[in-house]
């Protein structure tokens, strides 16, 4: 069969607002993996980026028409749902004989809700995707029945019905690598300086995670960690090198250090392969220790990003972070001392709290020897054990398009804090952070680098007079 996946083509600037300047395109790595595994049993599959590409709605149905696909595969987070949703009826408005498939984190959080809003989804795709997609083609392939297909939704008779959820694939090595060669170019994508300033593509080698942080929504892979062996991880890694000339590895995992085993071996086969090749990692201040730090930082580490979300400690207890303030300072101080850079993200704006505890949460952003900041508002995504404290304790936007944690409209407002105010204490923290010049100093190089330095000056003034 003849398969197209689309990404949707909601703008940076719709996700970010004023700070899309320095915004990251990251490629489809939820589509690539897909688009090989559909290669792989023989079926004719491209992918289209619309966010990356910029393709306009018009574009769209020329390249559907050109193409002539059988079935249409489209991907949707949350604050992209809504430009999904023109993607589909633009699909069926080429041809309603085309099969439309949504999936994604949006649909696998609200599946009856999504499709019974939008007509123009045929099957609805929830939790993974992988085999789920490939029986649907399989079966259409064969023309055999779409009824009773384990992860989908499916119109019949007039009503939706939903089956119930599939399996996740507990070997994750049974996957090819994603099909990244089906995107345009993997240089129109870029990372934050931070998280890569040089030729980045992203990477995860590991799905779910078993924690249960009030704000975060698990609903693809679930809570279940699952994870690519060493061996794979290492191979990926010699593939993205030699194959498309990568620089830098940004790996997007929920959370990389969870097993300390798995990191040393990692760590020590891209050691053993001479990959010299730099990376960054997502994980927990409590995670990491002097051998493991010592073995990263040999294999090329750079950065790793921790969520710290707050300096309140009820909010920590309020979200559920089972992690405390001392834990942070004392696994930050030991990944520094290790030459490795931190980046540290943060909400404000939670259900419940105080004008004060922003502050605190503020003020500890100032106080630790963070080499960047990610300061995100808090966002009620569906599913989420904070969605229904949110709506006892404030205003809650049902237009998906606000869902980003850095938008111009609010998606919760909270009780007693209004929108301007928690807004400019967005930019009041990423102000007093960056532009310290004790900070600037520091990082004077990478603010100085050619690639950053126009987007640098573009951010500061957007901090400076927006």
């Amino acid at each position: 069969m003849k398969i197209l996946l689309i990404n949707p083509s909601i703008t940076r600037q719709d996700v970010y607002a004023k700070y899309s300047v320095g915004a990251p395109c990251l490629p489809p790595l939820g589509l690539c993996y897909l688009a090989a595994v559909l290669s792989d049993n023989g079926h004719e599959t491209r992918i289209l980026d619309c966010f990356a590409e910029n393709i306009s709605t018009s574009e769209l149905k020329k390249e559907v028409k050109g193409f002539a696909p059988d079935l249409v595969g489209v991907t949707s987070t949350t604050v992209a749902y809504a430009t999904a949703q023109e993607v589909l009826r633009s699909v069926k408005e080429v041809d309603l004989g085309i099969i439309t498939v949504l999936g994604g984190a949006h649909m696998s959080a609200l599946p009856s809700q999504t499709m019974s809003e939008c007509e123009s989804i045929d099957v609805g795709v929830f939790g993974e995707g992988e085999h789920t997609l490939l029986e649907i083609v399989g079966r259409l392939s064969r023309k055999e029945s779409l009824e009773n297909v384990d992860g989908t939704l499916l119109r019949l008779n007039g009503h939706v019905e939903q089956n119930k959820p599939r399996k996740s694939a507990q070997n994750l090595d049974e996957f090819p690598f994603p099909a990244r060669h089906l995107l345009k170019d993997l240089r129109l994508y870029s990372h934050t300086p931070f998280r890569g300033a040089k030729f980045t593509t992203t990477m995860i080698t590991s799905r779910g995670c078993p924690f249960q942080c009030g704000y975060c929504d698990q609903s693809v892979f679930g809570r279940k960690w699952r994870y690519h062996s060493p061996e794979y991880v290492v191979s990926e890694m010699l593939h993205l090198k030699e194959r498309y000339g990568i620089e830098f590895i940004s790996i997007e995992d929920d959370n990389f250090l969870l097993s300390r085993e798995r990191t040393v071996k990692i760590c020590e086969g891209m050691i053993k392969a001479s990959l010299n090749l730099g990376w960054s990692c997502l994980g927990r201040a409590n995670e990491v220790d002097e051998e493991v730090l010592s073995l990263m930082k040999k294999a090329g580490c750079r950065t790793v990003y921790l969520g710290i979300e707050s300096g309140s400690p009820r909010m920590l207890k309020l979200i559920n972070k089972k992690l405390s303030i001392e834990d942070t300072r004392k696994g930050i101080t030991l990944i520094k001392k290790h030459d490795i850079e931190v980046m540290g993200s943060f909400i404000l704006g939670l259900p419940t709290e105080t004008k004060e505890e922003m502050e605190m949460t503020i003020n500890l952003a100032l106080s630790l020897p963070l080499d960047g900041i990610s300061v995100f508002t808090f966002t009620p995504f569906p599913q989420t054990p904070l969605r229904e404290l949110a709506f006892q304790n404030g205003m809650v936007s049902e237009r998906w398009t606000n869902y980003s944690g850095h938008p111009s409209t609010l998606p919760f407002i909270p009780e007693g804090i209004g929108q301007e105010y928690l807004l400019r204490a967005q930019t009041r923290a990423y102000r007093k952070f960056l532009l310290r010049p004790s900070y600037l100093i520091r990082h004077l190089a990478t603010f100085t680098d050619p690639k950053i330095f126009v987007k640098g000056l573009k951010f500061i003034k957007a901090l400076l007079f927006k």
